[in-house]
């Protein structure tokens, strides 16, 4: 479980939070290359997260640290224009299991002002 939060940490939460910061720029003034790179960073960490789901519910075998790490950034991702679903099945199942949970349905409202502290 603490690699995958580590690797959340690192391969997801931060490429997440450039993209957060680069949407939340005016448009003219957004970098269309920091903005391509941060969606190809987060792409590609989800296609890694969907292939090592394969077979199983959550990241650890059973819901932990490992799953909670992704979850403020992955709900926000359809407001930063990316579907963390779209042709990842495990993904998607991974989410809305994710979702159904009590713990998470807490984060209700979470959004990416919230998070980027706006």
């Amino acid at each position: 479980a603490r690699t995958w939060e580590d690797f959340a940490d690192t391969s997801f939460t931060a490429q997440v939070g450039q993209l957060m910061g680069e949407m939340g720029k005016p448009e003219g003034d957004r970098d269309p290359t920091r903005l391509q790179r941060s969606q190809n960073l987060i792409e590609r960490a989800l296609n890694f997260v969907n292939h090592e789901l394969q077979g199983q519910e959550f990241l650890a075998q059973q819901f932990s640290v490992a799953d909670i790490a992704f979850v403020p950034r992955l709900v926000v991702l359809k407001d930063l224009g990316l579907e963390p679903g779209q042709n990842r099945p495990n993904v998607e199942a991974w989410l809305n299991r994710m979702i159904d949970r009590p713990s998470i349905q807490s984060l209700e409202g979470l959004t990416v002002q919230l998070l980027a502290g706006v």
